[in-house]
């Protein structure tokens, strides 16, 4: 193990998406989703 990196024996959950998870893409279009609905935008039914 890398100097720096801690014990084996511990899993830790992250609470953001990285470059490359498969539910990356999805977390970012909630993000901005969120951001464009609080600027007053809303989306199109047709859209979900």
């Amino acid at each position: 193990m890398p100097e720096g990196f801690g014990t084996p024996s511990k899993c830790w959950k992250l609470r953001k998406a990285l470059y490359g998870l498969r539910i990356s893409p999805r977390l970012w279009q909630q993000e901005a989703a969120g951001v464009l609905t609080k600027l007053g935008l809303r989306q199109v039914p047709e859209d979900p």
